[in-house]
């Protein structure tokens, strides 16, 4: 137990002795939370409860406007192109915003690198194996979150997609 009080004691001291420290964790701490809180928030809302309107389960979301979309790729197929140029299209549009988005991420984590230099310890704040890695996943991802709408567009029938316009 005096274990104990000593190192909260040593813990409230750093604290006082460097109130930069204090706001940068307490901020960190307070961000953390909040994103973690809402992360869960959204899943119990979406997952695990089920909307409340009748036919939630027919509801779908749209991120782009999917009729203009589906036309353009129709009138592509019709005029000849096969499966695998409309799935490149459709990968090469979702993979480009990911890796802008990489990119912007990659300059804001070198920017608080540098700026949380002086917290850091034993780690360098530009370490270019986590960075490297970070990225690979992420693109990763981004290219197995495509693959599905790809799929999706290389199969609309040309005569569906131009009758829905």
């Amino acid at each position: 137990m005096a274990e104990l009080l000593r190192d909260v004691r040593l813990a409230l001291r750093v604290l006082i002795k460097s109130p930069s420290f204090t706001f940068v964790s307490v901020l960190t701490l307070a961000v953390a939370i909040g994103a973690n809180t809402a992360i869960f928030s959204v899943v119990d809302g979406v997952l695990l409860r089920p909307l409340p309107y009748p036919g939630a389960e027919e509801l779908v979301t749209v991120s782009i406007d999917a009729s203009a979309a589906g036309v353009e790729l129709g009138i592509r197929q019709a005029l000849g192109a096969d499966a695998w140029v409309i799935r490149r299209l459709v990968l090469r549009h979702g993979v480009g915003l990911a890796v802008l988005g990489m990119l912007i991420g990659l300059a804001a984590a070198s920017a608080m690198g540098r700026v949380m230099t002086t917290m850091l310890f034993g780690i360098e704040p530009f370490d270019p194996v986590t960075y490297a890695g970070g990225s690979v996943v992420f693109l990763t991802v981004a290219v197995v979150a495509c693959l599905i709408p790809a799929q999706r567009a290389a199969r609309i029938e040309p005569s569906e997609a131009l009758r829905a316009e």
